[in-house]
């Protein structure tokens, strides 16, 4: 009889035990989840990655990155504190490959603010190749139907000649 007792009691009182357990945890989590700044974190961290990953896509349009468009980009990448190390080495790796990155794009859209602010970065990378003009021009012009935007910078270089030097034939010359 006092066996069964003492089993009979130390199941029910660990069953008990765990089921709180249980409990607790699911109402931390959703706590944690309803009360952090997390998800405003991630779409702020997923901003900043596609506007270094169309700054990425807009300097390797012609095949070849440019000095300044390294320092461009580098100084975005690494001086971004909402990136962490991880995804800084993904973007470096990225920009390594020099090939154009598909990434998603937020199904809400963005704000205006952000727009601008994604566009404004793009054309530092554009302002900072003197060498392939037109490839930059009409990338710009893409994105621009894309954000819905106009770029004050593409306007200034539709003044730019047909006659496009390629980066890549200027650096075989010298």
């Amino acid at each position: 009889y006092w066996g069964r007792q003492v089993v009979f009691t130390a199941g029910k009182e660990g069953a008990f035990r765990y089921l709180l357990t249980v409990i607790i945890t699911i109402v931390g989590e959703e706590s944690v989840l309803v009360y952090s700044k997390r998800n405003m974190r991630a779409k702020a961290v997923a901003l900043e990655k596609n506007i270094a990953f169309e700054m990425i896509n807009l300097a390797v349009i012609d095949g070849v990155v440019s000095q300044e468009e390294y320092e461009v980009i580098l100084d975005f990448i690494l001086n971004n504190a909402r990136l962490d190390d991880q995804i800084k080495v993904t973007l470096l790796k990225a920009l390594l490959r020099k090939r154009p990155i598909k990434y998603p794009v937020p199904p809400e859209g963005y704000a205006d603010r952000d727009k601008k602010r994604l566009l404004a970065e793009v054309e530092r990378v554009a302002k900072a190749d003197k060498l392939s003009i037109l490839k930059k021009r009409e990338a710009l012009k893409v994105l621009e139907e894309t954000l819905a935007l106009t770029s004050s910078y593409r306007t200034q270089l539709e003044l730019a000649p047909h006659t496009e030097v390629h980066s890549w034939d200027l650096m075989q010359q010298n």
